[in-house]
C-alpha cells in the first residue's frame, strides 16, 4: 500500500493522474449521457406505439346489403373487382360521378381514389367483396 502511494507521490505520475481522471470524467459523462438518451427514445417509441394502436380504425363487424352496390353506382357500374388481402378491395369503376362516397364512408370504409378504380379499405373487406361478387354473379 505505502509503495502505491510513493509511486503516485513522484512528479511525473501526476502528470499522467491529472490527464487520466479528465478522461475518466469525460468518458462517464459520455456514458450516462447516452443512457439517459436512449432511455428517452425507448419511451417514446413506446408511446408512439399506444398512439398508433389508439388510432388504427376498429370497425365493428361490417353489414352487408345490397346498398353497397348502389352505393357504388349500380352493377353496370362496376367493371372488375380485386380482392388485396383481408384488407383492400380495388374496384374499376366506369363512372366515378354516380358513386356515393358519403354513404360508403358511412359504412366505416376508407376510400383511396385512382384514375380507373376505387381502393376500398377496412380492416375486414372479404364481406364486402364476396357480397359484390355474388351480386355480379361471378
Amino acid at each position: 500500500m505505502i509503495n502505491l502511494i510513493s509511486l503516485f507521490l513522484k512528479v511525473e505520475n501526476w502528470q499522467y493522474l491529472a490527464f487520466a481522471i479528465p478522461c475518466g470524467v469525460v468518458l462517464l459523462g459520455i456514458t450516462i449521457w447516452t443512457i439517459i438518451i436512449l432511455r428517452k427514445r425507448s419511451r417514446a417509441l413506446k408511446n408512439n406505439k399506444k398512439i398508433a394502436q389508439e388510432n388504427v380504425i376498429r370497425s365493428e363487424p361490417l353489414v352487408i346489403d345490397d346498398s353497397i352496390v348502389n352505393y357504388l353506382g349500380g352493377l353496370d357500374n362496376i367493371l372488375r373487382l380485386e380482392l388485396k388481402g383481408n384488407t383492400r378491395l380495388f374496384v374499376k369503376i366506369n363512372d366515378f360521378k354516380i358513386v356515393d362516397k358519403e354513404k360508403i364512408k358511412s359504412l366505416n370504409i376508407r376510400i383511396l381514389e385512382m384514375s380507373d378504380k376505387l381502393v376500398l379499405v377496412n380492416e375486414d373487406i372479404r364481406p364486402i367483396y364476396e357480397s359484390l361478387k355474388s351480386a355480379k354473379g361471378e
